[in-house]
């Protein structure tokens, strides 16, 4: 059987300091993150009705130890709050995470005052690998960008997204797929 993680209301995961995630799940049975009324869920508006909000790192400590998504699904989740960005997953400052073989869908973010998004992934000044992920039906509305990711970042950290399905995402803003600002990405 799967493991489900159902979030009854808008309540996410933060992980911060020396905290550490490791989600392995298998082909045959993925760890699912998913709201418990995700039949409430609407994607392109900005009610928190049907949605969890989602998980963020950030203030980790530089000598925190890995986390590791692996056959993960991550849906129905949302962030609506100004000045916060990634509709399921927002890492800030972390260089030490892995998606491997995840699937994001009917993730939005919904932020009025500032441009960013990522209605899947922030990625903020961070070095991550995505790899075999499909990233699709993801959603930034009012202003914001990158559909599916969003990132943030200096050259001196690298977003690696390889052999990723990222397939129709949306943006009000830039980028229906990925919007990069100050970076370079290998895709």
């Amino acid at each position: 059987t799967n493991t489900t993680v159902k979030f009854r209301g808008h309540y996410g995961i933060r992980v911060s300091g020396k905290g550490q995630i490791i989600a392995l799940g298998t082909v045959n049975e993925p760890i699912i993150f998913t709201s418990a009324e995700k039949e409430k869920h609407i994607l392109i508006s900005s009610s928190t009705a049907g949605s969890w909000n989602r998980i963020v790192f950030d203030n980790m400590s530089a000598d925190a130890d890995s986390s590791k998504f692996q056959f993960c699904t991550f849906e129905y989740s949302k962030e609506v709050l100004n000045s916060q960005f990634g509709g399921a997953l927002s890492v800030t400052t972390f260089d030490k995470l892995g998606l491997t073989n995840c699937t994001f869908h009917s993730n939005s973010v919904h932020n009025f005052t500032s441009p960013p998004g990522g209605g899947a992934i922030y990625i903020n000044h961070s070095s991550i690998n995505i790899v075999n992920c499909i990233i699709n039906n993801n959603y930034c509305g009012t202003r914001n960008s990158g559909g599916a990711i969003y990132i943030y970042t200096s050259n001196l950290k690298t977003v690696n997204i390889i052999n990723c399905n990222i397939t129709n995402n949306r943006a009000a803003g830039y980028g229906g797929a990925i919007s990069a600002r100050g970076a370079s990405s290998n895709t």
